[in-house]
């Protein structure tokens, strides 16, 4: 689901619908939703194998906000190391034509075969944070694509007018 809801995103800039700059805005709402919302340490692996307990059937959600992310920095990941030449898109071909819709995967093959087909930097990553559920630091796979990080102050009216009634904020 995170990996359909990153490439529902990055279809509308291909698509020429949205912006990079929007596309970024986007990622960067569900990494503050994620942070807000959910543990930041849950790993993607023991939620999807306890989905029917209570507590983890409340925050799956998190796939659409955390898995896009991490479905981003895989595609990162990928982009840096191939030079360009390769992407998620390409990995997630090559695992459609081992697979396909008649043979399903055995899941503790899955990030060897995905490893084999990639780079071991996108083994690492499904062990770090997929697996382990550790912290993520999205900045640090964001520069690989020449994005940096900013804080930016937005200003706030602190007056209102509505039919001449001020409101002050």
């Amino acid at each position: 689901e995170g990996f359909t809801e990153y490439f529902a995103n990055l279809f509308q800039v291909n698509q020429g619908l949205i912006t990079e700059d929007e596309f970024y805005a986007l990622m960067s709402e569900k990494e503050r939703y994620a942070i807000a919302n959910y543990p930041k340490d849950i790993s993607f692996t023991e939620m999807s194998k306890n989905i029917l307990e209570p507590e983890m059937k409340e925050i799956y959600p998190n796939v659409y906000q955390k898995g896009a992310l991490m479905a981003m920095c895989i595609d990162l990941i990928i982009r840096d190391k191939s030079n360009g030449k390769r992407g998620l898109r390409d990995m997630m071909g090559e695992l459609s034509g081992m697979y396909g819709p008649t043979k399903p995967f055995d899941d503790a093959e899955l990030i060897p075969v995905v490893t084999k087909i990639t780079y071991p930097e996108v083994g690492d990553f499904l062990q770090k944070y997929v697996v382990k559920g550790e912290s993520l630091d999205y900045a640090q796979y964001l520069k690989l694509a020449g994005v940096d990080r900013v804080n930016l102050k937005v200003p706030v009216d602190i007056a209102l007018v509505v039919d001449m009634v001020p409101f002050i904020k």
